[in-house]
């Protein structure tokens, strides 16, 4: 599903900027350097996505994002990434009076822009200062594994990844003989059975759940008995909600946005708009045209407790 959403971030950028004569593109990937300090000490390094000079004079920084949320308005003001790219862009290019930064959120087809005065600019340098002065003071660094870990050089020596380089240096006939090779080995068999038992009783649970239901039905009760536990068995309605990325979906989300009630569902919160319709907490016309998308399924639910002793 990955490469059809990249298709469609492709195609919805292509269509927005064609025939694309919004500036004069100057760079892109483009490798900058920053100097925090007169003295330089303090440099960085960052790969700008691309680089373009508009109509107006400005110079723009332009990222492009594939976050699944917009972000606050207090992120696009506090990011240091593309403000940093600002300076060494503005020590780059000589010509350069003012630059604007621009964030395209490719999944929203939305691009946001702010830019930083020098003020902030040597603020900036100075908070990053502190910063990198931190860090080297550290004498302990926890990882914090991600995907970034597959660029990352330090992998040899974090406790994460070492053993994996470690096994890659020994020959292929010792390496079955590690023995931390064979300790996980046997971990996952285990696991695995643990995984079969668990199969196993699921799908006896549930026979036993439907079981229990049909005698409930049978005898006209709530509550079955047994020798020291009682199962509750309580019917509940649920609101079924349309998958995600479906036409459906997306009409649904239209008709919230036409009753101005998007906000209010938290950009559709599924467990806030089941809440808000469970109690009817909206007129009921827009309930009634809700229920066009938004389906209640029945279900019963068993609750398992000791019987107390009389």
């Amino acid at each position: 599903m990955k490469g059809v959403y990249n298709e469609k971030f492709i195609a919805d950028y292509y269509n927005k900027y064609k025939p694309f004569d919004q500036g004069r593109t100057i760079s892109l990937e483009e490798r900058i350097l920053i100097n925090l300090d007169e003295e330089g000490n303090y440099k960085l390094q960052g790969y700008i996505d691309r680089l373009t000079e508009a109509d107006d004079g400005f110079y723009e920084i332009h990222d492009y994002k594939t976050n699944s949320r917009l972000p606050l308005a207090d992120y696009i003001r506090t990011d240091r990434q593309l403000a940093l790219y600002m300076i060494g862009v503005k020590s780059n290019y000589p010509d350069v009076e003012h630059v604007r930064l621009i964030w395209h959120f490719l999944a929203f087809d939305k691009e946001i822009d702010s830019t930083r005065t020098d003020q902030e600019l040597e603020e900036l340098k100075k908070e990053t200062i502190k910063l990198i002065d931190r860090i080297e003071a550290e004498d302990k660094f926890e990882a914090c594994p991600s995907y970034l870990c597959e660029w990352c050089e330090f992998k040899p020596v974090c406790k994460q990844w070492s053993h994996l380089y470690v096994l890659r240096e020994k020959p292929e006939n010792e390496y079955l003989k590690d023995s931390g090779v064979k300790l996980v080995d046997r971990y996952a068999e285990l696991k695995e059975k643990q995984k079969q038992v668990t199969l196993d009783l699921y799908a006896e649970m549930e026979k036993l759940e439907e079981a229990l239901i049909a005698f409930s039905e049978k005898e006209g009760v709530d509550v079955v008995f047994g020798s020291k536990s009682k199962v509750r068995i309580k019917e509940t309605e649920q609101s079924k909600f349309p998958s995600k990325h479906s036409k459906e979906r997306e009409r649904l989300e239209r008709v919230l946005k036409e009753h101005g009630k998007w906000e209010e569902v938290l950009q559709l919160d599924t467990a806030a708009l089941n809440k808000i319709i469970q109690e009817r907490q909206w007129d009921s016309k827009l309930l009634g045209v809700l229920s066009e998308y938004v389906k209640l399924e029945r279900s019963k639910r068993l609750y398992l407790s000791r019987i107390k002793e009389l």
